[in-house]
């Protein structure tokens, strides 16, 4: 089973955040959509194109799954 992860760097803080996963990747551009747009409800005046950069990445259940349990469970 094929799933997409949406994430977006913030370039002003220099950082990664995961928006969610989910099973389609029209689902993970909108929900990207959706943060980019509550920031721009907070300041409008927000250069998306250059403060953020998004991705849709998709990844196989199989393969996601064991590798994300291991991260959680590694500390």
């Amino acid at each position: 089973m094929e799933l997409f992860v949406a994430d977006i760097f913030d370039y002003s803080g220099e950082r990664p955040f995961i928006v969610g996963v989910y099973d389609t990747e029209q689902k993970a551009w909108d929900a990207i959509e959706v943060v980019i747009n509550q920031v721009l409800g907070v300041n409008p005046k927000t250069d998306v194109g250059a403060r953020f950069h998004a991705y849709a990445t998709p990844i196989q259940l199989n393969g996601f799954s064991p590798a994300c349990m291991e991260w959680c469970y590694s500390g």
